[in-house]
C-alpha cells in the first residue's frame, strides 16, 4: 500500500514538474513573439491569428467605454440648399430634414436603450457563442423629414403627385464594429409620429421669413395620417473596404478606397439596398463613426481582412509555434494537441493584446502631454445607393390608418437611385490603447440626389435635390 503511495506521489510531481516546463517554455516562446513582432503587428492582424475570447473582446470594449468622448451633432438636408443650381430647386419632394443627435459608446446603458438591448440579448441567445462585436458608438437621435407634392397651396390634393407627409421621430442606434471580420456595421428602433403639425409650422415660417416669394398657406391637410399616427422602423446597415492604396511611408492612412455596403428597412420604409463608395484624400483606417454615424457614409475601414491574409499572419509565427509543439509532445499525448493548438493561438493574442492592448489604427500628428494623437482627415466622397423600396408609408400612406389622398401603388416606382457626393473634415484625437478616437470634430457637405418615386411619365416624374450640411463636436 505504501510503495503505491510513493508511485502514485512520484507520478503527481513529475506531471507537475512536466506542466511547469511546458508553461515556462510557453510563456519563453509567447515573450520572445511579442517582443520580436512589436513593431510590425498592429491589433487586427493579431486577431486573425485566431478567436478572439470574450474576456479579450471585453478588454477592447472597456478601454473604449472609459476612453470616448460624446459627441453632439446635428444634420440639415435642405431644398434650398440647391438654390444656386439652375433648375435644382421647386421646394417639392424631399424638402427639407432636421436631425439632432448625441453619440457615445456607454449611451447604451440609458433606459431609452432597453428595447434594442433586449432584441440584441435575444439574438446572441439564438445564435450562440460569444461575440467578436464592440460597441464603438450608442446614439440617440431626434429630428424630422418632410415631403411635398409639386404644387403646395392648391386647395384639393394633386392626383397623381406624390401627398404631403411628414415624419417625427426618435432613434436608438448602436454601432458595431467586429474585431475579426473588420465589418463597420449599425442598427436601430426608430419609433415616429407620422402626420403631426411640425413640417406646416417650419415650412410656412420658413416662407414668411428666410425664402421670401414662396406660399405661407400651404396644404398640409392634405397629409398621410393627418392628425397623428405612431410608426415604426428597424434598420440594419453595414459596410467594408473592398479596396484601398495607402498613403506612400503611412499605411495607417489611405489616399483613396472603395467600399461595399448593404442597408435593410423594416417598417414606414421597407426594403434593401446596396452602396458604393469611393473615397479621394487623407483619410485614417482606424476613423471610424462621425457626421451622423451612417455607416455606408462614415470611415468604416480598420483592415481588409480575408483568407489569404489570415495565413500569412500565422506564418508569422509559424517557427515560433512550431518549436511550442515540438516542446509539448514530450509532454502530451496526440489527442490533447488539437486542443492545445487552439489554446495557443488564443495565448498569442492575449500575450499581445496584454502587452500593446488595442495598439493604434493612427498614425502620424502631433502627440499630446496626454499621449492623444492629435490627426486632420480630408477627403472627397461620392456615393452611389441603388435599393427596392416596396413599401413606402410617406407615398403609400400607413396600413390601417385612413388618408385623404395617398398615390396609388400602380403609379409608384419602388426602385430608387440614390447619388451623394461632397467633402469632410475631420479633427481627430486618438489614444493608442483605444481603437476608436477618443474624441472628434466633424464637418460634412454634400451634394443629393434621388431617382423619380412616380412611374408614369408626367409632369410629376422628377428628380430630388437636396444639399446637406452635417456637423459633430466633442461634448462630455
Amino acid at each position: 500500500m505504501k510503495k503505491s503511495l510513493i508511485v502514485l506521489l512520484f507520478c503527481a510531481l513529475q506531471n507537475a514538474y512536466c506542466q511547469e516546463q511546458l508553461d515556462s517554455s510557453k510563456t519563453k516562446i509567447l515573450k520572445e513573439i511579442v517582443k520580436e513582432n512589436f513593431q510590425t503587428l498592429d491589433s487586427t492582424q493579431l486577431y486573425v491569428l485566431g478567436e478572439i475570447s470574450a474576456s479579450s473582446v471585453s478588454e477592447v470594449q472597456h478601454n473604449i467605454d472609459k476612453q470616448v468622448q460624446g459627441n453632439f451633432g446635428v444634420v440639415i438636408e435642405q431644398d434650398w440648399f440647391v438654390d444656386w443650381l439652375p433648375d435644382k430647386n421647386f421646394d417639392r419632394n424631399y424638402t427639407q430634414g432636421t436631425m439632432f443627435y448625441y453619440s457615445k459608446p456607454s449611451l447604451r446603458e440609458n433606459p431609452l436603450f432597453i428595447p434594442i438591448n433586449a432584441f440584441e440579448w435575444l439574438a446572441s441567445k439564438l445564435g450562440g457563442g460569444h461575440s467578436q462585436n464592440v460597441n464603438v458608438a450608442s446614439t440617440l437621435k431626434f429630428g424630422l423629414t418632410a415631403f411635398t407634392p409639386l404644387v403646395i397651396d392648391s386647395v384639393v390634393p394633386v392626383v397623381g403627385d406624390r401627398p404631403f407627409s411628414n415624419i417625427a421621430f426618435l432613434t436608438t442606434q448602436k454601432s458595431w464594429y467586429n474585431l475579426k471580420t473588420g465589418v463597420y456595421s449599425e442598427h436601430s428602433f426608430n419609433f415616429g409620429w407620422m402626420g403631426s403639425n411640425i413640417a406646416y409650422t417650419f415650412q410656412s415660417w420658413a416662407h414668411k421669413s428666410l425664402v421670401l416669394g414662396r406660399p405661407t398657406q400651404i396644404s398640409w391637410d392634405h397629409q398621410v395620417s393627418r392628425g397623428g399616427s405612431f410608426a415604426f422602423m428597424y434598420t440594419l446597415s453595414g459596410a467594408k473596404t473592398i479596396l484601398d492604396n495607402p498613403l506612400k511611408g503611412n499605411d495607417k492612412k489611405n489616399v483613396f478606397d472603395l467600399g461595399l455596403g448593404y442597408k435593410v428597412n423594416i417598417g414606414w420604409y421597407t426594403g434593401v439596398g446596396t452602396s458604393l463608395v469611393l473615397r479621394i484624400g487623407s483619410i485614417s483606417k482606424g476613423n471610424l463613426g462621425g457626421v451622423g454615424s451612417n455607416s455606408d457614409m462614415t470611415n468604416y475601414n480598420k483592415s481588409n481582412i480575408t483568407a489569404s491574409s489570415r495565413e500569412k499572419f500565422r506564418k508569422q509565427f509559424k517557427p515560433a509555434t512550431d518549436a511550442m509543439y515540438k516542446e509539448q509532445q514530450q509532454y502530451k499525448s496526440n489527442s490533447e494537441l488539437t486542443v492545445l493548438k487552439e489554446e495557443n493561438d488564443e495565448k498569442i493574442n492575449r500575450a499581445y493584446l496584454e502587452s500593446v492592448q488595442a495598439r493604434s489604427n493612427f498614425a502620424g500628428g502631433r502627440i499630446k502631454k496626454n499621449g492623444e494623437r492629435a490627426i486632420f482627415d480630408c477627403y472627397a466622397f461620392g456615393k452611389v445607393a441603388p435599393r427596392l423600396t416596396p413599401y413606402n408609408a410617406a407615398i403609400l400612406g400607413q396600413v390601417g390608418r385612413e388618408s385623404l389622398y395617398t398615390l396609388p401603388y400602380e403609379d409608384y416606382n419602388p426602385f430608387i437611385l440614390d447619388v451623394e457626393y461632397g467633402l469632410v473634415l475631420s479633427w481627430l484625437r486618438t489614444n493608442d490603447r483605444v481603437l476608436v478616437p477618443v474624441r472628434r470634430w466633424d464637418i460634412l457637405l454634400s451634394l443629393n440626389h434621388r431617382s423619380p418615386e412616380i412611374r408614369p411619365d408626367n409632369e410629376y416624374k422628377r428628380w430630388h435635390h437636396w444639399g446637406k450640411v452635417a456637423f459633430d463636436f466633442a461634448l462630455f
